[in-house]
């Protein structure tokens, strides 16, 4: 099967953050002045990342939809701090800014629950074994300097009770996400 063809859908398991995070951390990228090319994501767009599932067939779209139903319904909310604003990633050359929060065990925990779940359907699936909750606010293509990175405005704090399923496709005018379903946590 061709990957991104019409059988084949490119899904992800996020978090979609309040207004009381979107609004600080869209205003905050106002504050950033350096040479190169950023290119600043949309409200939209704007997510924490649970579980990249990929290129997903179709035919598996209902079992994991059922699937993530019920998990969902077993978790439990949790809540995810603000860290800071940062280069990313982490230890590599920078391509991305971040709205970085604390790792802690429940947004772990939730992470693995998942990462489980989807390995039922696909057992080739590879994980990443320790994520960093963040939202990417910009991606890089070219900097000359990379400047300090101011902490403010500090967005609010994110209380997750709901996941959502989307789809990423890759358009002209870069990715567009579309929502396919979402699941309340208990």
């Amino acid at each position: 099967m061709e990957l991104g063809s019409a059988q084949e859908k490119r899904l992800f398991l996020g978090i979609r953050p309040g207004p009381d995070t979107l609004v600080p951390c869209l205003s905050w990228s106002q504050q950033l002045s350096a040479e190169g090319q950023i290119r600043w994501s949309s409200a939209e767009k704007l997510h924490v990342t649970v579980s990249f599932f990929g290129e997903t067939p179709v035919e598996r779209l209902p079992n994991l939809i059922s699937m993530l139903q019920v998990a969902s319904a077993r978790m439990p909310a949790f809540g995810l701090t603000f860290h800071e604003y940062c280069w990313a990633p982490p230890g590599h050359p920078p391509r991305m800014i971040w709205a970085r929060f604390e790792k802690n065990e429940a947004f772990l925990q939730t992470v693995r629950r998942f990462s489980e779940l989807y390995r039922q359907i696909d057992p080739s699936r590879q994980d990443r074994f320790s994520p960093l909750p963040h939202i990417t606010l910009a991606r890089i293509s070219e900097m000359s300097a990379w400047p300090e990175l101011p902490q403010t405005p500090r967005p609010a704090d994110i209380e997750v009770r709901e996941l959502v399923l989307w789809e990423s496709k890759n358009e002209s005018e870069g990715h567009v996400y579309t929502e396919i379903a979402r699941f309340t946590l208990k």
